[in-house]
């Protein structure tokens, strides 16, 4: 039977800081946290995985009701089983309106239950640095906020919606950025994250016996 013991994370240098049955959450030195979460039911996702086209507006409006923009989602594999990876940001100090924190998660979706891992870390210190600098490179330019929205289809106000110092290419010039950091938390967890045998073999989301499929839902 599939419980939160079926997922295994290498979490050596983190302390726990609480578990039950369907959750558990550790703690870096900074008091950030790693999460996994155990569901035992079927997940109420709209359409697989694999389909971006719907999962991006239903999730956007999922962070637009938590006070979040959604800055990435794309389906990837942890420990062969098809996956969402998401990442969200939100508001630091709903006061002033600066700084901002960002939360990453994978979810594995099973047909009668699933898992999220969720990592979430902030800005320190000074805040819009990343934004600031990658604005800066842009000042020569006649209209330098053109582009500056990702997306401009994205309802979300613009301090939320996904902008143009956000993309992965900038990362790298960030390091220490939260954004930065929880790409590479994310990317190590697709990598060591595993499911024991006999719970990988169960069906999997969106296989014979699942809730409607998105397209039938109207009928």
């Amino acid at each position: 039977m599939p419980s939160i013991d079926s997922v295994r994370i290498d979490t050596p240098a983190l302390l726990m800081e609480s578990e039950s049955a369907a959750h558990r959450r550790w703690l870096n030195d900074a008091g950030e946290p790693l999460s996994l979460h155990f569901f035992d039911r079927p997940p109420d996702l709209p359409a697989p995985p694999d389909h971006v086209e719907i999962l991006t507006p239903w999730f956007r409006q999922l962070a637009l009701k938590g006070g979040q923009g959604l800055v990435e989602l794309a389906p990837v594999r942890v420990d062969h089983i098809p996956s969402i990876r998401l990442v969200a940001k939100g508001v630091l100090d709903d006061a002033s309106g600066r700084g901002r924190t960002y939360v990453g998660s994978l979810t594995l979706p099973f047909r009668d239950f699933s898992y999220v891992v969720k990592v979430q870390y902030r800005e320190w210190g000074i805040t819009g640095v990343r934004e600031a600098a990658v604005l800066d490179q842009r000042a020569d330019l006649e209209d330098w906020l053109e582009g500056w929205i990702v997306d401009p289809s994205d309802p979300a106000p613009p301090h939320l919606a996904m902008n143009l110092s956000e993309e992965p290419r900038y990362d790298s010039l960030f390091p220490n950025h939260p954004l930065s950091r929880v790409r590479r938390s994310l990317d190590a967890l697709q990598a060591s994250l595993t499911i024991v045998g006999e719970v990988k073999a169960l069906p999997l989301f969106g296989s014979s016996g699942t809730r409607k499929q998105w397209w039938q839902v109207w009928r």
